[in-house]
């Protein structure tokens, strides 16, 4: 039941964020350019700007946290087994 509620709160909040996107998308149609000091300008809607920078946002973010979970997942790999030769140790004592 609490799960259920979770999964509609967030549904409900990513359809307002969606919603409020493309509002703004929307209202702010006109052409930014970006120059990356390489090569020419790019110009593209504000709009589109913000999704490609929300989007390698998100990325990072779950780059990270697949990394962070590794590392804690190799660590309680690798304690599990200090945690087995101790035991094993003890059993022969």
């Amino acid at each position: 039941m609490l799960k259920k509620l979770r999964f509609l709160i967030g549904l409900a909040v990513l359809l307002v964020v969606m919603v409020y996107a493309i509002a703004f998308a929307r209202k702010n149609s006109g052409d930014v350019a970006l120059d990356f000091m390489v090569g020419g300008a790019v110009s593209l809607p504000a709009g589109v700007w913000l999704g490609l920078g929300v989007a390698l946002g998100a990325c990072l973010g779950i780059a990270t946290s697949v990394w962070a979970v590794a590392r804690l997942r190799f660590a309680n790999k690798r304690l599990r087994n200090q945690n087995k030769k101790l035991q094993e140790q003890e059993l022969v004592q």
